[in-house]
């Protein structure tokens, strides 16, 4: 799963939720996140989400849905990619 995000907060997290719950669990979840500063409570859940191997968080600084869902696209691991 590729989430491309840009000025998301609580959206995200409930997101991260949902997709980090279902059975069976998705391969992985990389987060592209485009977004230049976080909210406090957003950035520490999204931190520990990465430090516990949950998602990868990849952040870019140029806002671009093409380009994010391209960049996911092609770190991601898994033969079938959903956005």
């Amino acid at each position: 799963v590729v989430i491309p995000t840009y000025m998301r907060e609580q959206v995200l997290l409930d997101t991260l939720e949902v997709v980090l719950q279902q059975h069976p669990p998705a391969g992985e979840v990389i987060v592209v996140d485009q977004t230049p500063l976080h909210e406090p409570a957003t950035e520490n859940h999204l931190t520990q989400l990465s430090r516990d191997g949950k998602i990868r968080w990849i952040r870019l600084t140029e806002a671009s849905i093409p380009k994010s869902m391209n960049h996911g696209l092609r770190v991601a691991t898994q033969s079938i990619v959903l956005f």
